[in-house]
């Protein structure tokens, strides 16, 4: 087995910038982007470890760079294996492909809100490609109706060339410190309904969502039987 294989995990907009979790960028757990590495190991056969503390909007891929490829001989067929855990324990097991060419072995992804594995494991001799260009939106925000007093969050995928800015509105007005991928209503009331939308912008352009509309109704009150 190839005994240099580093763990990556390329994140989607965090903060408004694009993050590559490895032996060179070893994150943050307590602030941008929120992933760190946790063991970086040369010249072993690991394990490297990466823990993400918080997720946001977008894709996480996470990935495998054979550093001294090819004279370390071929990645697959090696035996190589990924694990994935969340709190309640293993969620996942892969072993690399028996089959292909590349240094690249991409493993899995992760979609940031729903937080759905989905297996890639296939070699590539190209890794992930941080999107550029005007920001732009990939999903937009979604209208919700939310009972009194709980809580409501709001999120957009944008994409774009990084730094990528955002602006939550409120029936046409900017919302204060509302500059985020997720926008957090805590503790709403009758007055927090109305249109909600979002403005994502770069330096080579932007894009604003279209309404999202919250309704907050109850909470019901049941009369005292007489």
């Amino acid at each position: 087995m190839p005994q240099e294989l580093d763990a990556h995990l390329a994140t989607p907009l965090v903060s408004g910038n694009y993050f590559d979790v490895t032996w060179n960028m070893r994150g943050s757990l307590a602030m941008a982007p929120f992933a760190a590495l946790d063991h970086d190991v040369n010249f072993g056969y690991g394990p490297e470890t990466i823990t993400v503390t918080n997720f946001f909007p977008g894709t996480y891929t996470y990935y495998v760079d054979q550093y001294y490829y090819p004279q370390d001989g071929p990645i697959a067929g090696s035996g190589a294996t990924a694990r994935i855990y969340n709190s309640g324990g293993l969620l996942t097991k892969l072993t690399v492909p028996t089959t292909g060419n590349g240094r690249f072995w991409y493993v899995w992804q992760i979609d940031g809100l729903t937080r759905t594995v989905t297996v890639l494991n296939f070699l590539s001799n190209s890794p992930p490609v941080q999107p550029s260009g005007p920001a732009r939106i990939l999903t937009q925000p979604q209208s919700l109706t939310g009972i009194a007093s709980s809580n409501i969050t709001l999120s957009v995928i944008g994409t774009g060339g990084a730094p990528v800015a955002y602006q939550w509105l409120k029936d046409g007005t900017n919302i204060g410190n509302a500059t985020n991928a997720l926008l957090n209503l805590p503790i709403v009331t009758r007055g927090s309904a109305g249109a909600y939308s979002v403005i994502v912008t770069n330096g080579s352009g932007g894009e604003q969502s279209v309404g999202a509309y919250l309704r907050v109704i109850g909470p019901t009150r049941l009369a005292p039987v007489p």
